[in-house]
Parts: structure tokens; C-alpha cells; sequence
């Protein structure tokens, strides 16, 4: 090999050497910070579709995502329960959502049964169940905490009940209405004593 060779080869040695550590020494081409027109830009993600509230009805939207550069931020919601009548309320019209607000419910009340005027009728109607009224007896009973003549007294018939004489089914009822209007009855039995000294009770 002659000397012009080897000099030669020496040359382009050093040469690639050199320029190997300075490529090295130096920011990479189209890196983070060495960009420029001719680099392609790497797709890290796809494409993000910003989170949305329901549209549901009763469902609106307080403060939408927002994007703050990495991605979207979480929309604030709202839910508004349907509106329905009070439970004493017949509804005429349930309420409709119209994107915003429910609109359009419609309540109206109940028509109340007024309580019966006539004291012997209020009497009759608060007979509890089990007992039936055979006849009117007087109009007499009464105490202190009612006017004298809101007393009324009725027989009838009831649940069998059994004395320390005789059994029997027989029964006054006691019924006083109010000045208020309000009406409170209660039953006291009746059996008649067969023998010895039970008397009436």
C-alpha cells in the first residue's frame, strides 16, 4: 500500500470521528425544541371529543368542558327532579321538560266531603266497625266538657262480651259532638245478671 493510501484513509478516519461527536454533542433534528418545517409532527393521541352533560329530561348544563391543552375538563350538570302535585292534589297535567325547565304541571285540589251539620247524623257516621246501631234511645248524655244538648245515646249490637253473670252482645253507644264539630263516641256493654247478686252492669 503506498503512503499517498494510507494517508488518505487517515484522513477520512478523523473526519467521520469528528463529525460523529459533534452530531452527538448537538440536539437531535426535529427533537423537542429543533423543529422545523421539513419534520412531520408525531401523533402522541387522538383526536378528543369534548365530554358533554346529559339530555335526558330534568338535565341542563352549568359550565361546559373546557380544553386546557393536554385535554377537556369535566362539565358541571345540573338535574331538576319532575315537579309533581302535592299528595292531596288530583294532577291535571303532568309537567313537560322543554330543554331548560319543567313547565306545565297542573294541580288541583281535592274537593273535601264537609262533615255532616246534623249532630244525630255525625253520631251515626262515627259508629266503629263491628257495631251496629239497632235504635235511638234518648238525647241525654252528656258531661261537663260538652253542651248538654250535644249528647246522644243509641243501643245496638257488637262484639260478644262476657260479664261476671251473662254473655251478651248488647250495647249503649254515647256519642258527643263538639261546639267544634269534632265527634267522640264510646261503647259501654250492657249485660243483664241471671242470678244472685250481679244485678245490671
Amino acid at each position: 500500500m503506498s503512503l499517498i493510501k494510507l494517508i488518505a484513509r487517515l484522513l477520512l478516519l478523523a473526519g467521520l470521528l469528528l463529525v460523529g461527536r459533534t452530531a452527538i454533542a448537538g440536539p437531535l433534528h426535529c427533537a423537542y425544541g429543533n423543529q422545523d418545517s421539513t419534520c412531520v409532527p408525531t401523533i402522541s393521541a387522538g383526536w378528543q371529543t369534548p365530554p358533554t352533560c346529559s339530555t335526558a329530561p330534568g338535565w341542563t348544563t352549568v359550565t361546559p368542558a373546557t380544553w386546557i391543552g393536554s385535554q377537556y375538563t369535566t362539565p358541571q350538570c345540573n338535574y331538576q327532579a319532575q315537579p309533581v302535585c302535592p299528595p292531596d292534589d288530583i294532577t291535571t297535567s303532568p309537567a313537560a321538560w322543554n330543554g331548560s325547565q319543567w313547565v306545565g304541571l297542573g294541580c288541583q285540589p281535592q274537593a273535601q266531603t264537609p262533615p255532616p251539620s246534623d249532630p244525630m247524623t255525625a253520631c251515626e257516621s262515627s259508629v266503629p266497625g263491628g257495631f251496629t246501631l239497632t235504635n235511638f234511645l234518648n238525647s241525654n248524655a252528656h258531661n261537663s266538657q260538652y253542651p248538654s244538648d250535644a249528647g246522644l245515646e243509641f243501643g245496638g249490637t257488637g262484639p260478644e262480651y262476657t260479664t261476671e253473670c251473662s254473655s251478651s252482645n248488647t250495647y249503649f253507644l254515647f256519642c258527643f259532638v263538639s261546639p267544634s264539630g269534632s265527634v267522640d263516641t264510646w261503647q259501654e256493654g250492657v249485660g243483664e245478671g241471671s242470678q244472685g247478686n250481679c244485678g245490671g252492669h
